[in-house]
């Protein structure tokens, strides 16, 4: 991630994904006023998320999510859903 400044100069900044999670959850605790059930189920999933994407690609780094890995991601969530109820 990169900020640039008037001056035409930027500067990465790099966050981890437990990071930027953290922040999220802060900002919704705060900024939304949301419940901590709600927070917590955010958690969760977002913990899940992060449990799959480095399961793929121990080397991730968020600045590469995509579109296609949200994709995936979905379709796997489905699949896990399926293969639970057929228990």
């Amino acid at each position: 991630m990169f900020v640039s400044y008037n001056d035409g100069v930027e500067i990465m900044l790099v966050f981890s994904l437990p990071q930027l999670i953290n922040n999220f959850l802060e900002s919704l605790e705060v900024e939304r006023n949301l419940s901590k059930f709600t927070i917590r189920n955010y958690r969760h999933y977002l913990r899940r998320f992060t449990g799959w994407i480095v399961k793929q690609n121990p080397r991730f780094m968020i600045g590469h999510l995509s579109l296609e890995d949200i994709r995936q991601y979905r379709l796997w969530l489905s699949r896990l859903t399926q293969r639970q109820g057929q228990k």
